[in-house]
């Protein structure tokens, strides 16, 4: 029997008939943030701001744990009826494992996509009754009962937007069917409650249009475009204002039919009369996906509920940014949710590898790509970035398109790459966190669970061969930081040696002095990726990652400005931008305790080969002291200590200048 949690409706946690809902408002709170995020995890400064917003209480950590405990609690007595349910503690907040189909917001998306996909292809009839099943499962507003801070806010306007735009599906399908005089009185209550709502209100004249009431029709759209033009100072869609003519010349229309437009079609000609090439197929650049995908699932939800195209106008463009450190999974995740999406942007899909900070691609040259897949001819690309950027925002204007735009170096890459079309989604993957662009939710990924590790090795190997073996497959997983990357060099090691033992890799793996030489294989290479996250680093900040490798597995920044003998102030910034671009990591941010900082295993075998190999070591009390002087705003080559003389600097080995030729520098030893 499983337990459900539902949040289309009052929350509720059951199973069977039993109704095991937490009854204090807080801590139903606290689920539903949870649950609404479930395999993802959730950092207590959130929560915090969920349950008290700007003014917490002084005891707000100490209740929350609290709270936490009782969730714990109920959860625990919930094992002998579902195991797969645990709250997980993690070094920065606490995460829900929960599988997705136990939530009835999963089932529901789930029916709908399926609805979608059968009215796309023509099954009007078996859509509308899986449209009209998913819509069933609402027995409310969403959470209702609840009171909500600002995530649940946010996260409840996602689930109302995902009804809605369900609902008009539906009725798109209804009208397809014949059911026009059915549907007026309940077009006529939706255009009521959501006044301006442009597609409820298209949907009304096409129904009454249908039942031979054209005047009525007529009436819808002057009505609407009145209070838009009150409320908003803005004109209807040209879609609806060509419906409205339409009308006025006596022509009938079929169905709801709110198509975006076709590749190509901008007009005879573009802007400044440059004629557009139109495409029979809109583009579809995706790499493919991968059949061996594991994990995310809770993430996926979240990027595919975030955006997929809104129905009501007005929702805007919408940036999902997906970063952590190198090999964690951002391309296969960004790739998944592509393909996954791929029904909701029927106007194409766009993808780009901008080459990160190494060999970042210019966006003129992406925006000719861009265009030339959109069906323009090179003779209509020879303008400059405002040119051929104004070019892509007008085509993009009236489509449902999806970009997909990898390892970005910086938000001046993205910003002239970004669509106009308020039913456009973009998905950015970058090393470091995209946080300045507009319209964009970040999420920074982690390592992968241990059970996502051994289900990936699986999958490459066989599930009997690692079940043989698992304590010794599960010793791999954790050798392996969990980093998605580094199990599949495993993986594909394993499964070339098919007879080789998996304890046999363990050993090797536990007792080289050098792992990263054990992961690579055929193409994959863990090393090369690690480093190509330190490329772009100031001398000093690279410096500063390598002598950290001599601390313990978790250290303060205390003990961080100890070592490099530098301003603790100074350290501190450095450390909270390495963690930015993830090659550190906090591990520890309790109340009551000094903030904890340690690498990823694999990255600190990188850097500590790196420190052996180049034996910098002589540098220390030379870039320490450029460290006084840095900071995050200013990270300027580090100039050449005075009065240093030659056989000083012969001694010490390469002088700080020499170090800061930045990426340049930090790139030959990554090489």
């Amino acid at each position: 029997m499983a337990v459900r949690f539902n949040v289309l409706g009052p929350m509720e946690v059951v199973v069977g008939d039993r109704d095991l809902t937490p009854t204090a408002p807080k801590i139903r709170q606290v689920l539903a943030l949870l649950i609404s995020r479930h395999n993802t995890l959730v950092h207590t400064s959130e929560i915090v701001d969920e349950l008290w917003g700007e003014r917490p209480p002084a005891s707000a950590l100490v209740t929350l744990q609290t709270y936490i405990y009782k969730l714990r609690k109920l959860l625990f007595a919930l094992l002998p009826i579902e195991e797969r349910v645990s709250l997980r503690t993690r070094y920065s907040g606490y995460l829900i494992i929960t599988p997705a189909e136990n939530i009835d917001q999963y089932r529901f998306e789930e029916l709908a996509r399926q609805g979608r996909a059968e009215l796309e292809s023509g099954s009007v009839r078996s859509a509308a009754e899986r449209l009209r099943s998913a819509l069933s499962l609402w027995r409310g507003p969403g959470l209702g009962g609840i009171e909500v801070g600002s995530l649940l806010t946010g996260y409840l306007t996602r689930l109302e937007e995902s009804r809605l735009r369900v609902l008009q599906n539906r009725i798109e399908a209804d009208l397809s069917l014949g059911r026009h005089r059915e549907l007026i009185s309940e077009l006529k209550e939706l255009t009521v409650a959501r006044s301006l709502d442009e597609g409820f209100h298209g949907q009304l004249m096409s129904a009454l249009n249908l039942a031979g009431r054209r005047s009525e029709a007529l009436d819808v759209y002057r009505r609407f475009r009145r209070n838009l033009i009150d409320q908003l100072g803005l004109e209807p869609s040209a879609e609806l204002q060509n419906r409205h003519n339409a009308l006025l010349s006596g022509e009938v229309t079929t169905t709801e039919g709110a198509e975006s437009p076709t590749i190509g079609s901008i007009g005879p000609s573009g802007p400044g009369g440059v004629a557009c090439v139109g495409l029979e197929q809109p583009p579809a650049q995706l790499p493919h996906d991968i059949a061996d995908f594991v994990g995310r699932a809770g993430l996926l939800n979240d990027a595919a509920d975030w955006l997929t195209p809104g129905a009501a106008a007005g929702a805007g463009l919408r940036v999902l940014a997906l970063s952590g450190m190198p090999g964690v999974g951002k391309t296969s995740l960004a790739v998944r949710v592509g393909h996954r999406l791929r029904g909701c942007f029927d106007g194409g899909q766009l993808f780009c590898d901008l080459g990160g900070s190494a060999t970042p691609r210019s966006p003129v040259e992406v925006l000719r790509d861009f265009l030339r897949a959109a069906g323009f001819t090179p003779q209509q690309l020879t303008g400059g970035l405002v040119e051929l950027s104004t070019l892509f925002r007008t085509w993009s204007a009236g489509r449902r398109l999806l970009v997909v735009l990898d390892d970005v170096a910086s938000v001046e890459q993205v910003r002239p790459l970004l669509p106009a079309g308020e039913r456009c989604g973009v998905l950015v993957t970058a090393r470091a966190g995209v946080h300045g662009l507009p319209g964009a939710r970040v999420h920074a990924l982690e390592s992968l669970t241990s059970a996502e590790s051994l289900a990936l090795l699986g999958l490459m190997i066989g599930a009997d061969r690692v079940d043989s073996e698992r304590e010794q497959a599960a010793r791999i997983a954790e050798l392996c930081g969990h980093l998605p990357l580094a199990v599949r060099c495993v993986g594909a090691r394993l499964s070339a040696a098919a007879g080789w033992p998996i304890s046999r890799m363990a050993g090797h793996l536990e007792s080289s002095g050098r792992p990263l030489d054990l992961l690579r294989f055929d193409g994959l290479d863990v090393r090369r990726s690690l480093a190509t996250g330190i490329r772009g680093l100031t001398s000093v900040a690279w410096w500063v990652l390598r002598e950290l490798t001599t601390l313990p597995a978790s250290f303060t920044v205390a003990d961080a400005a100890q070592r490099i003998d530098a301003d603790p102030t100074k350290v501190e910034a450095m450390l909270v931008q390495l963690v930015g671009r993830g090659l550190l990591r906090i591990v520890a941010r309790a109340p009551t305790e000094e903030l904890r900082f340690g690498f990823h295993p694999l990255a600190r075998w990188f850097a500590r080969e790196q420190r052996e190999s180049t034996g910098l070591d002589g540098e220390a009390t030379q870039l320490a002291g450029c460290l006084g002087g840095w900071s995050p705003d200013n990270a300027a080559p580090c100039p050449r200590q005075r009065g240093q003389d030659a056989a000083s600097r012969a001694h010490h080995g390469p002088t700080a200048a020499a170090l800061s030729a930045d990426s340049v520098s930090v790139g030959s030893v990554s090489r």
